[in-house]
């Protein structure tokens, strides 16, 4: 996978995730300053306070110092790794990743969706070293202001909308990333999460119907939109909602696609979301291309 992924994707968990910063970590009395400034200015923001985040994994540590803290060639390095894990165990499914990262498009659907899983798996890796945006931060909570009810939060990352959501809503993050998940489940030990696809979750039936499914972030790794729009619409509850978001804008994807055909997509034209019927349109922000937020209502 191109380095471009790592450096391109949401600064914040989903079905957004946060990147490790361009230059090397700080060393000890640097580091130990830079989290004494962190406290005083309140993380992602006085309200609500994100939980400390860890620190970097053992592995992910050491080949970080291995590369004189280039952290684009740590990350690029450490998904290496990965898939020569995949070709010793399951030398079938390589093959699949392999012809998805080619963008073949007749790649099976598993291997786009481990391609996406284990680059999500880097992201996570190198997490903790990034710092924060409160103005993105500000914009999570206007997303969150449209939720209701149960909540399904699809490509949850490391749980960024659970401290929105606590007050409004039963929450239930899914991700495909198990690194993700985990650093979800010890962000927010309170909440649920769940490391699945979108529609293993959804086809499993064994959840009542959602009242809001949340893809903050996540819409774009989705090839066929409107089958995850089906998909919404078969579970959600009478008057449910889909609300869809990316607080970088639909620009930054379009962007973000350039570099990663393999797996990202272009975010759809309000218009193309009502084309696949069903719902009907609650919000729409004016400028999607600098924040990409849409709201949809099950009729």
């Amino acid at each position: 996978m191109a380095v471009t992924m790592m450096r391109a994707v949401l600064l914040l968990g989903c079905s957004a995730a946060a990147l490790a910063p361009q230059t090397a970590p700080p060393r000890r009395g640097v580091a130990a300053a830079a989290k004494k400034k962190a406290r005083a200015a309140g993380g992602f923001g006085a309200k609500p306070k994100p939980p400390k985040r860890p620190a970097l994994g053992k592995a992910a540590a050491k080949l970080l110092d291995e590369l004189g803290g280039d952290v684009d060639a740590a990350q690029a390095a450490r998904f290496d790794s990965y898939m020569e894990k995949l070709r010793a165990s399951d030398p079938e499914l390589f093959a699949d990743v392999a012809r998805a990262r080619r963008c073949d498009p007749a790649a099976p659907a598993r291997g786009r969706d481990r391609l996406l899983a284990m680059t999500w798996d880097t992201v996570a890796d190198y997490l903790p070293v990034e710092t924060a945006d409160a103005a993105l931060d500000a914009r999570l909570a206007r997303v969150a202001a449209f939720a209701r009810g149960r909540c399904l939060d699809v490509g949850c990352g490391d749980g960024a909308m659970v401290p929105h959501l606590r007050a409004r809503a039963a929450y239930c993050g899914v991700d495909l990333s198990a690194r993700m998940v985990s650093l979800a489940r010890r962000r927010h030990p309170d909440a649920r999460f769940e490391r699945a696809g979108f529609f293993e979750f959804v086809a499993a039936g064994e959840e009542a119907a959602w009242d809001t499914i949340l893809f903050v972030a996540a819409l774009q790794f989705f090839p066929d939109v409107d089958a995850v729009l089906a998909a919404c619409a078969a579970r959600l509850a009478p008057g449910g909602r889909v609300v869809v978001a990316h607080v970088r804008g639909a620009a930054f994807v379009r962007e973000e696609r350039r570099g990663n055909p393999a797996v990202v997509e272009a975010l759809p034209a309000v218009e193309d979301l009502l084309a696949a019927g069903g719902f009907g349109l609650v919000h729409a922000e004016e400028d999607l291309d600098d924040f990409y937020l849409v709201v949809l209502e099950r009729a």
